[in-house]
């Protein structure tokens, strides 16, 4: 099994891996999740990963609490008066939205 070890902006150092390499060591795949995420590449762009689970629940508990912490924070605002109407809110939304797809694209 070929596996590569690089630093997706200098974070951490995560495993990559080829489809075609999966299926034949998928039990070493989940023994090297158990360290870190495994980011498995079709024809050399990233298409999944493998995480173990008390990353993936990690992952979750970020995520809801972000979700709560944005909700609690749309709540104060709509106490204090600061709510926006639904054309404010679209065009806020959809540059958010630019803003992300920017960032997904750019090189590495």
């Amino acid at each position: 099994m070929e596996v590569t070890t690089h630093t997706p902006n200098d974070v951490k150092l995560m495993k990559t891996v080829a489809t075609t390499e999966v299926n034949s060591n998928f039990a070493a795949l989940i023994d090297a999740a158990q360290s870190g995420p495994v980011t498995i590449e079709k024809k050399g762009h990233p298409v999944a990963v493998i995480l173990s689970h008390e990353e993936f629940q990690s992952y979750e508990q970020l995520k809801l609490e972000s979700l709560q912490r944005d909700l609690w924070n749309g709540i104060l605002q709509a106490n204090n008066g600061e709510l926006l109407d639904g054309e404010e809110a679209f065009q806020a939304l959809m540059l958010s939205v630019c803003c992300m797809e920017q960032e997904m694209w750019k090189a590495p």
